[in-house]
């Protein structure tokens, strides 16, 4: 770019400027400073590439198509439609950019966000070592014969296949899990069985949806 294109671009600089906080909505996180500056990228493209081929130069003509590429969703860097990313792609309605903690509306339950959704099935090392913790801290208050039936439990053995291998009856075996969940209860709160047994409201909607 020569001295003299130099020059213009500095003249069309304060056009584009105006016109762009006037007449332009930013989309998505970008605001009018970032526009003005792809537009004037753009401008100064256009004036290096007339100045090459030797065409006459118009100011107010390079402003006002700079402009209207940058209104169009066009950017210095990027002129296509099908990044999902880009400008243009959102004001044609392609795309749209949603936060991984927005809360979905999926029925009663307000909590539960697209990263939710999209995250793994499998709990991750921190919730696993936590709930380890919790586990183990339960567990070390039971007596033996309360340990050897949640063990039980937890291998998928019936209440007959315990007390079989404990050696006692299948009902002293159900007065013993009434006592357990009792502890559980008041070392977790009320409910907390329900609530871990309970089926995520999103994977089920999910679900549904794929059917």
């Amino acid at each position: 770019m020569s001295p003299y294109v130099g020059s213009l671009l500095l003249q069309i600089m304060p056009l584009i400027k105006t016109t762009v906080m006037r007449s332009i909505k930013p989309v998505g996180c970008e605001d009018h400073q970032e526009i003005v500056q792809d537009a004037t990228a753009m401008a100064a493209d256009m004036l290096d590439s007339s100045e090459r081929k030797g065409k006459e130069l118009f100011p107010k003509s390079v402003a006002y198509y700079a402009v209207q590429a940058a209104k169009s969703g066009r950017r210095s860097t990027y002129a296509g439609r099908s990044d999902a990313f880009s400008s243009a792609a959102h004001k044609d309605g392609r795309a749209v950019l949603v936060s991984m903690d927005e809360p979905l509306d999926i029925g009663n339950d307000e909590e539960t966000t697209l990263g939710d959704m999209l995250a793994d099935k499998h709990d991750d090392p921190a919730t696993l070592g936590a709930r380890n913790m919790d586990w183990d801290e339960l567990m070390g208050k039971l007596d033996d014969r309360s340990v050897d039936i949640v063990n039980g439990i937890a291998q998928g053995m019936m209440n007959t296949e315990v007390a079989k291998t404990l050696k006692i009856s299948a009902p002293r075996v159900c007065q013993i899990k009434r006592k357990i969940a009792g502890q559980i209860n008041e070392e977790w709160g009320e409910g907390i069985a329900t609530q871990v047994a309970e089926y995520p409201a999103w994977r089920r909607v999910r679900e549904n949806n794929r059917q």
